[in-house]
């Protein structure tokens, strides 16, 4: 619970290293460049896509430290549709040398390295979908995660140079997310596609020294469908992260004992 305690910030970064962290209780992971703020920053990048409210999109995250070395690289894939949002990954797929050797097989074991993050502000709360274990948590969003919700967005300074981004020629943005009260949420530097209505195909993000960069590829700007933000029929539901691995811990102990 100390190591859970201390991953929080990056949004998607911070959901995958505190996933490590639960499911091996590796300290070393804890040691990752997360801080503030995990669900809740996935909650405020919402905010810098504008007036796109639903889209479909493959991702690359890279994170480095002040020096610029990098710490931590993954892919995920993107669904947003009207302030919800999902997130897929794979475990195995994670570059980093702080994943210690031998975590990932481990989750996989339990059916446990494939994901999905669904945050769902309208309701509340969050999923964490486990398709091959066909399982899922459900855990309550905090009131900084609500906050980050209803922020708005500020434009901050614009570069008048373009910049060509994956083919994409770009205008280069700094943004502010501000909550009601004027606290400054996040700053992000967003490079805003001009083929594609403004639409930000990289988003950078600094906090503690650290950088987190997403590159968005294979956008396609559309509804995707209502039932991606929701648990599937079958699906068993957990309280907690802790829970579910109690119950399918025991589950493969009482094969095991069979």
């Amino acid at each position: 619970m100390q190591a859970m305690n201390r991953m929080k910030g990056f949004g998607s970064v911070g959901l995958i290293a505190l996933w490590l962290v639960v499911f091996t209780g590796s300290s070393a992971l804890a040691q990752l460049p997360i801080s503030e703020g995990a669900f809740g920053m996935s909650v405020a990048m919402l905010k810098l896509f504008g007036s796109v409210t639903a889209f479909t999109a493959n991702a690359r995250v890279r994170v480095s430290d002040a020096s610029g070395k990098e710490s931590l690289r993954a892919p995920m894939t993107f669904d947003v549709r009207d302030g919800r949002l999902r997130m897929d990954l794979d475990m195995a797929q994670i570059q980093s040398g702080l994943v210690p050797a031998g975590a990932v097989a481990g989750l996989q074991q339990f059916g446990l390295s494939r994901l999905a993050v669904i945050v769902r502000p309208d309701k509340k709360d969050m999923l964490i979908l486990y398709p091959d274990s066909r399982s899922y948590v459900s855990m309550p969003l905090s009131s900084e995660d609500l906050a980050a919700a209803g922020a708005s967005v500020r434009a901050g300074k614009r570069s008048p140079e373009k910049t060509v981004v994956d083919g994409h020629v770009c205008a280069k943005n700094i943004l502010l997310l501000k909550s009601k009260s004027g606290a400054v949420l996040l700053e992000a530097v967003t490079w805003n596609a001009g083929d594609l209505k403004g639409f930000p195909v990289q988003i950078q993000m600094k906090e503690g020294g650290n950088t987190a960069l997403l590159k968005l590829s294979q956008i396609q700007i559309l509804r995707p469908d209502s039932r991606r933000f929701e648990a599937p029929a079958g699906f068993s539901r957990y309280e907690s992260p802790q829970a579910l691995m109690f119950a399918l811990a025991k589950k493969r102990l009482g094969g095991a004992e069979k």
